[in-house]
């Protein structure tokens, strides 16, 4: 295939077909202190489970039998309770009311997973980290407030809650993670208001209601289908049909362009094209990216019909699968301003002919 540049010799081991092996992430939090590892020591206080440690103890909702309104204490045995541990999808599903202490910073991974039932829980004002799908598919859970203290919102966190209207992610947490507002079907309003905010996968997947997004003024990154199948994201592409192809742009990154057809041009004020952004593009032609773009994000255009791409000098950066699977590209010149090519980046680009 013909790739004309300096890199070409790097460029060739991003089109082969490798796979790069993802990082396990279980998710359990152990706690490990060399050669002096602690084992808690577990006790019973009004018919609800703990491990109680030196300095701290575990709340551990597996297996709840306690019905109605349950109220945790601040401390058992003389050390605060700063844990709520998981339950697995075995937690306390007839509980309608939870109130946590102040000392709880962490819900972990599936602590109130699909309980259906609970309707009211506040969330601690030293609470830190929400785990994965800590509170999916609470379908009866309505409003609260996330402290500001907070610091990670899990995968799926959220999922299916499908009685909360609004939410506003404090300022301290950073990464969003996957599906963690997904099917929200009555979500309205959501604000993201730190310029670093990573918007993880399909996290507002489905939210049949979600029309007004608020987002930082320099925020960028934004994982494949982040805002997918909204009225807000349906909404900017009819808007913007008229005047710029289609482009769903927030601040300086084009968050989708699968809905643009014939020459696209990239404007001048974009430095980054989201994941996926215009994965699976039919209609396009022709594609010019502008020198002012920094960085081609991953799968940006995987799967799209261009015929011709123009990569002007100035890019930087062409992500894991970039153009993966364009088929009907005939050459391709990488400038050499580029520093980094994903691997796949040119994978399955099938129409390039042979020097």
């Amino acid at each position: 295939m013909k790739i004309r540049n300096t890199v070409a010799a790097v460029m060739a081991l991003c089109m082969m077909g490798g796979v790069i092996p993802a990082v396990c992430n279980t998710n359990v939090n152990v706690a490990v202190a060399a050669d002096t590892e602690e084992k808690g020591v577990y006790t019973r206080v009004d018919d609800i489970s703990y491990i109680v440690y030196s300095d701290h103890a575990e709340v551990n909702l597996f297996d709840f039998k306690r019905e109605g309104d349950v109220v945790i204490p601040d401390t058992v045995e003389g050390v605060p309770v700063t844990v709520a541990r998981g339950a697995n999808g075995s937690g306390p599903h007839n509980v309608t009311s939870f109130k946590l202490p102040d000392t709880i910073e962490i819900i972990d991974d599936d602590t109130f997973e699909h309980c259906d039932k609970l309707t009211s829980i506040n969330m601690p004002k030293n609470l830190k980290s929400i785990g994965k799908e800590a509170f999916h598919g609470c379908t009866g859970l309505t409003g609260f407030d996330l402290p500001e203290g907070l610091e990670t919102i899990g995968e799926s966190a959220f999922n299916t809650c499908t009685g909360i209207t609004e939410l506003t992610i404090p300022v301290k947490v950073k990464d969003i993670g996957a599906y963690a507002f997904a099917n929200c079907e009555n979500l309205e309003k959501l604000a993201f208001p730190r310029n670093d905010n990573v918007i993880g996968e399909k996290c507002c997947e489905s939210d049949k209601k979600l029309t007004d997004i608020t987002f930082a003024e320099g925020i960028w990154d934004f994982r494949y289908n982040a805002l997918i199948d909204t009225p807000w994201l349906k909404t900017q592409i009819e808007q913007n049909e008229a005047d710029n192809n289609s482009l769903v742009i927030v601040n300086n990154t084009i968050v989708d362009g699968r809905n643009c057809g014939g020459n696209v041009v990239i404007p001048e004020n974009i430095k980054y094209i989201g994941e996926f952004a215009f994965s699976g593009a039919k209609n396009v032609s022709y594609v010019t990216i502008p020198s002012n773009v920094e960085m081609i994000s991953k799968g940006a255009f995987w799967g799209c019909s261009m015929k011709e791409l123009t990569i002007e000098d100035g890019v930087k950066t062409l992500g894991v699968n970039a153009f993966r699977a364009c088929v009907n590209i005939p050459e391709v010149n990488v400038p050499d301003s580029v520093t980094s090519i994903g691997v796949g980046c040119f994978y399955d680009c099938s129409g390039m002919v042979k020097a």
